[in-house]
């Protein structure tokens, strides 16, 4: 499995931070996105698409989403996991999402 790229915190429980803007991911064999481990993204002005997983995996993290588009992923737009937390600001359209049989 291959993420589109993963984000982790800081291993030592600190965090840390990132700013994900005018990206486009795509056609991975794995999420598009994986955040985790205590990491906070803003994700803004980014496509997140055609992924063979969930095109936004957030594992014990943060994430902003803004202006951004999460479509045609074969495992779903978004899976949260333990205790993560979205926020869906201005912008986004999440749509022709599957998730698997």
């Amino acid at each position: 499995k291959n993420h589109g790229l993963a984000v982790y915190g800081d291993l030592f429980g600190d965090g840390g931070s990132a700013l994900v803007e005018g990206c486009t991911i795509s056609n991975n064999g794995g999420s598009g996105m994986l955040v985790r481990d205590g990491a906070a993204v803003t994700a803004r002005g980014t496509l997140i698409r055609g992924n063979v997983s969930v095109g936004l995996r957030l594992v014990d993290c943060y994430v902003v989403l803004e202006d951004s588009v999460i479509q045609g992923n074969r495992g779903g737009a978004v899976k949260v996991e333990n205790g993560a937390e979205i926020i869906y600001r201005k912008g986004n359209e999440v749509d022709s999402n599957t998730t698997k049989a």
